[in-house]
């Protein structure tokens, strides 16, 4: 017993002395978060910002697919993690040949292996696990851009490594050609050409193509290259090729322990280069694998080191390096060693080495994030990052929203590396060409968006009609767009304003306040509203009608450069009130919108567009409620399990960056980019924490008597100076110095007031002088929304301007000072479109434009209109009386899924048709199969249309069949297919 416990004793010590002598790199969890996320979640191998991204997939392509930690297999370890690329799997197997995955439900379908989450392994730069189909351990690590593996097989003659190119993915694209060539019998080359076609319309706008070229070594020689195209399997080949369903084995013998490392390096260039970043960057480790692991290991630790924290809280620490380490994974570099890259043209360009291109997702939020983050702590990779973007409007002529390794896109909304760029310039961020970027971005927010030559979207797609209206109407686009190109039209008068060019600053910051045309005083919320200047009900506070993954609630607050307007909007007590009642109705929601409903919520931390929820009460007076409620969101949606990590979407680091910079009870309102930019203090997680900034100075956060009960500032100071406001100068900031607060359980309603936090305006009264009652407005209108009559429309035009002069056309142009003046009610019969402008006296504008086009539908022979309707599937909102209500459009039909499902409708007399039309959804790409039936009596049925073959797309111009005479009373729609998924939608149904 005395030998047992001496023993005990001993592991006693040696864990304790493991605990404190931990490394930051040793509290991150890369399984965080990796159940029910995106593939930009990742457990497997990478480097900061690694081309290669290493790790397991086992989902089916969809919405999020890529790795989930509760699928209790693994397809195969995939290459890339990035934003709308597809690579190719990797995978260790024995025994019989197997094309195909499988499913995660049955997993025996095809190669998949059952693992036991038990026995995975991950850290920063390391991945393992065993497949307990082929008895292999895979351990995966990397360097930049290439995926270092050792694969320790069972005894098999018929053991292998496989590639497959074309695999499941979040949004996969199409394989047109893959090719794979035999170069030695250890080592093999090839690509794999992807088209990528994502077009929603709306946030996404991609027709882009490109090359992922590939060069595989391996320590063991191969017996043979092997491989299939779609049902053909080639044994002992020197190359395989095709499209779509290719893949490729390196054949081997193995005795029951055997280790074979390969080594994939991946390019966007050629082979060439492919076998250059291969070469370079496993020169110094050739194949020892630890080696590879514990130079991932170091070089995590140096980065993530750059800010300790000494606290007593592990359970904080894991979370909190989990998450910075998140904030430098998933972005990606896209160039080689020697610094070539492919640009948007596919030309091969070169940088100089050490100065990488980059890849991501959008920037969108990053202002209130990353932003503050890198600026702080990585000026040089923030340095690092305009420099890249500069290169890409360099190329191609325009700043990317997402640079999409290398080519553009128009994920998301307006264009956040517009406040990214001057956040870094305002901070003292500037080794890059400063009058270069000015005009990219000056360039981005003036002229409006179009189409690339080389494919993608450039630009603002919104713009034009921001620019004529001074706001997005509902008929061109998300009224939120509004309130991004605001504050973007501050930041760029900012930075104008420091370079001395005081005409961009006063066009920008005049512009800047267009956010105000979407606030209704009457309402006291966002609103949508026409391009006639008219609001269109009904008030929805908590609808995502013109918000993009938001709602007018959260909208409201919208305007991070002028947030004390949107105080005096509100009034103080409603603003607060308002917000309080919204962090308290969320909390159990974890402060996110569950199941992706972004508009159901009022605060939602689990996207971009809801983040300076909580910050949002230093500016109205009330620090101690943000840092409650910063507290809360630290404590309830950040968590630290696979299920648990981020409920929302954890945007290539955006929730982790906002993790991070709280818990250092930091945070950037306006993005770092005012003329004096400034961190909002709020309450550090933390008892003390060290910051070593690039310049060698260093920031020391000490929070003393602080706990989770302790969370409330009593008194702070820096450098032993007191400190009575809830902000720093982030200059100052970056010098270095010691950040002091005394915490407590009560707040101190004393601290933090003396001083508000910058705004553009002052506190005072709601002013907006945009808003001159300048609306066209109409009577005999069918829908307001639509403007759409059946008889004749009586159009009136108001201005509240008295000396104004309102002059308008009716054929769409842009109204003159020589234009007709309006003086008394326009009466038409027919569709017209009304354009009008106040003048001043001298001809000058004193408006921007409003515009209503008013659209006479014809019905005289549309007998369907208001008949009595029945369906198969009744769905609240989308009933089928929606089908003959008149209107042609996407908002109103009748909706039911799965198919098939039937329609009808009764006529109120029997009539003869000669012709049927049939309106569905439309949104140029699907096709529905259906037959239509007639009846006299409603129980005997003739089919008259048999479209149940029918593959041409639909469109807003419908299915027309012209038919034999027919008499009948009773007609049925018999919907049996749609292309695009499970519903069936009619928008309208007419016979003639």
């Amino acid at each position: 017993m005395k030998k047992l416990i001496n023993i005990n004793l001993l592991c006693f010590v040696f864990c304790l002395t493991l605990s404190y002598s931990q490394e930051p790199v040793d509290y991150v969890d890369p399984f965080i978060g990796t159940h029910d996320s995106r593939p930009l979640l990742f457990p497997g191998a990478t480097l900061p910002f690694g081309m290669v991204k290493l790790s397991p997939d086992n989902q089916k392509s969809n919405w999020k697919a890529g790795h989930d930690y509760a699928i209790k297999n693994i397809a195969g370890f995939n290459f890339v993690h990035d934003y709308h690329l597809s690579t190719f799997y990797v995978l260790p197997v024995t025994g019989k040949i197997q094309t195909q995955p499988g499913t995660e439900v049955d997993p025996d379908l095809g190669y998949r292996s059952r693992i036991n989450n038990d026995n995975e392994q991950a850290a920063p730069g390391y991945y393992a696990v065993n497949l307990e189909d082929y008895g292999v351990k895979a351990e995966l690590s990397s360097t930049t851009r290439v995926g270092i593996q050792r694969y320790t097989f069972p005894k098999s003659n018929e053991s292998r490594v496989m590639f497959d190119f074309e695999i499941p993915y979040e949004d996969p694209g199409e394989v047109l050609e893959v090719v794979v060539n035999k170069v030695s019998d250890t080592e093999i080359e090839g690509y794999i050409k992807v088209m990528d076609r994502q077009n929603n319309g709306v946030t996404i706008w991609l027709h882009n193509d490109y090359y992922l070229y590939f060069v595989t070594r391996v320590d063991k020689p191969f017996k043979s290259l092997s491989g299939w195209h779609k049902d053909k399997i080639f044994k002992d080949v020197n190359q395989i090729k095709g499209s779509g369903d290719v893949g490729c084995f390196l054949d081997y013998n193995t005795e029951k322990g055997d280790q074979i490392n390969v080594h994939t390096a991946l390019s966007m260039v050629s082979t060439d280069q492919a076998r250059l970043n291969l070469n370079v960057e496993t020169r110094e480790y050739g194949f020892n694998f630890d080696r590879y692991r514990a130079n991932a290991r170091k070089v995590w630790n140096n980065l993530l080191g750059k800010i300790k924290i000494k606290d007593n809280n592990e359970k904080n620490k894991v979370k909190f390096y989990t998450n910075l380490y998140r904030t430098y994974c998933a972005k990606t570099i896209w160039s080689d060693v020697n610094g070539k890259w492919v640009d948007m043209n596919e030309d091969v360009v070169s940088v100089a080495p050490g100065t990488p291109i980059y890849g991501a997702d959008a920037f969108w939020g990053m202002k209130w994030n990353l932003n503050g983050l890198w600026s702080l702590v990585n000026p040089s990779l923030m340095n690092s990052w305009v420099t890249s973007l500069l290169e890409i409007y360099k190329r191609g002529g325009w700043l990317p929203k997402g640079p999409n390794a290398g080519e553009y896109s128009a994920i998301m909304t307006s264009s956040p590396a517009v406040s990214f760029i001057t956040a870094a310039y305002q901070q003292g961020i500037r080794d890059y060409d400063v009058d270069l970027a000015y005009e990219a971005i000056s360039k981005i927010m003036k002229e409006p968006g179009r189409p690339h030559k080389s494919g993608g979207f450039v630009g603002n797609r919104w713009l034009r009609p921001y620019m004529d209206y001074g706001y997005v109407p509902l008929e061109y686009g998300p009224a939120s767009n509004t309130m991004e190109l605001a504050f973007q039209d501050w930041c760029v008068a900012q930075m104008a304003k420091d370079l001395g060019k005081m005409e961009d600053y006063e066009y920008f910051l005049e512009r800047s306040k267009s956010y105000k045309n979407h606030l209704d005083q009457k309402a006291l919320y966002a609103r949508i509203r026409s391009s006639s200047g008219e609001w269109i009900d009904p008030m929805e506070p908590f609808s995502s009608k013109g918000f993009i993954e938001g709602n007018a609630w959260q909208y409201t607050f919208y305007a991070p450069h002028d947030v004390q307007s949107i105080i005096n909007f509100l009034g103080k007590e409603k603003f607060v009130e308002r917000l309080e009642w919204g962090f308290n109705s969320s909390q159990k929601s974890k402060f996110n919108a569950t199941g992706d409903q972004y508009a159901k919520y009022p605060i939602n931390h689990g996207n971009q567009p809801n983040m300076q929820a909580a910050y949002l009460f230093n500016y109205a007076g009330k620090p101690w409620l943000t840092q409650k409620w910063v507290r809360e969101i630290l404590n309830v949606y950040y968590g630290e399990t696979p299920e648990d990590g981020w409920p929302g979407d954890e945007d290539q680091g955006q929730m982790g960056g906002w993790f991070v910079m709280s818990s250092l009870g930091l945070f950037q309102m306006q993005g770092g980019s005012g003329v004096t930019p400034i961190f909002d203090l709020g309450s550090p997680l933390f008892e003390r924490t060290e910051i070593s900034l690039e310049n060698g100075k260093e920031i020391k956060i000490i929070a003393k008597n602080n706990s989770d009960r302790n969370r409330y500032i009593q008194s702070a100071k820096f450098n032993g100076k007191p400190l009575h406001n809830t902000f720093i100068e982030a200059l100052k900031l970056q010098k270095g110095g010691k950040l002091e607060y005394v915490m407590g359980p009560e707040p101190n309603v004393n601290w933090g007031v003396s001083e508000l936090p910058p705004s553009m305006s002052e506190h005072g009264k709601w002013e907006n002088k945009n808003e001159t009652g300048f609306v066209i407005s109409a009577k005999g209108i069918e829908d307001h929304e639509k403007k759409t009559f059946m008889d004749s429309v009586l159009v009136t035009i108001h201005s509240n301007l008295k000396n104004g002069t309102i002059r308008y056309t009716i054929d769409g142009s842009i109204p003159n000072n020589s234009s007709a003046i309006y003086s008394t009610p326009l009466k038409f019969m027919e569709t017209v479109t009304v354009t009008a402008t106040v003048f001043n006296p001298a001809g000058k504008p004193l408006t921007k434009i409003r515009k209503a086009k008013y659209e006479k539908i014809n019905y005289e022979n549309n007998i369907t209109r208001y008949q009595k309707t029945k369906a198969s599937l009744l769905n609240p909102g989308y009933e089928p009386s929606k089908a003959v209500d008149g209107f042609v459009d996407r908002d109103n039909f009748w909706d039911a899924s799965p198919f098939p499902q039937w329609w009808s409708i009764e006529l109120e007399t029997k009539k003869e048709v000669n012709e049927v039309h049939l309106f569905t959804y439309w949104d140029g790409g699907r096709y529905y199969q259906y037959s239509i039936d007639a009846s006299v009596d409603g129980i005997n049925w003739k089919t008259i249309v048999d479209a149940n073959d029918n593959t041409t797309v639909a469109t807003k111009e419908g299915y027309i069949h012209k038919i034999p005479p027919t008499y009948a009373k009773y007609f049925r729609v018999n919907m049996s297919y749609n292309s695009a998924n499970a519903g069936v939608h009619i928008a309208e149904f007419r016979v003639y």
